[in-house]
């Protein structure tokens, strides 16, 4: 069985669809782009900043960097905190810690948000290892992805990814399933 389990923050451990998608419209519009509808910005929600506005924008290098900039003005202040955790999670976190599972989360948020947000819904204490993964990436000049924590070598077969298509099920007797 699994020790360690990396989580994504957005979609799998809170809902940050407001606070992300918000934050992307009031980028956007400090760019000059009206974006009235928030449903098409969902699309931020996981992939990196950087690449997203890339992609779904055309922006070069400069503009890509400036966006994100915008972007952490609103999420910096407001933002992170129009973040909802699901139900059941601080319960299936208990279990998952009691049961001496090493708990992390996987995001390409920067580490000082991730930190900011497992703090503010009191989940921080079932995230040992966050500080130390952050410290390593730091250490290994690393940008904090998912890909790059879940391909960390120390976990490397050790470790179970949970992101936003697993779907859990915590029972009251805190045996839990996982189907993808």
């Amino acid at each position: 069985m699994y020790q360690y389990i990396l989580f994504d923050l957005d979609g799998t451990l809170t809902d940050s669809r407001e606070g992300i998608t918000k934050s992307v419209q009031y980028a956007l519009d400090k760019m000059g782009i009206h974006e009235p509808e928030l449903k098409p910005l969902e699309r931020f929600i996981g992939p990196p900043l950087y690449d997203e506005f890339r992609r779904s924008y055309g922006f070069d290098d400069a503009q890509a960097k400036q966006a994100i900039a915008f972007y952490r003005e609103r999420f910096g202040v407001v933002g992170w905190k129009e973040n909802m955790l699901y139900n059941g999670i601080p319960e299936l976190l208990k279990a998952l810690t009691d049961a001496g599972k090493i708990l992390s989360t996987a995001s390409s948020k920067p580490a000082f948000f991730i930190d900011k947000i497992v703090k503010y819904f009191n989940i921080d204490q079932y995230f040992p290892a966050q500080r130390w993964m952050a410290r390593s990436a730091r250490r290994h000049r690393l940008r904090s992805r998912r890909s790059t924590v879940c391909g960390c070598r120390i976990c490397h077969r050790l470790c179970w990814s949970v992101t936003a298509c697993t779907t859990w099920k915590a029972r009251s007797n805190a045996a839990l399933t996982a189907s993808a």
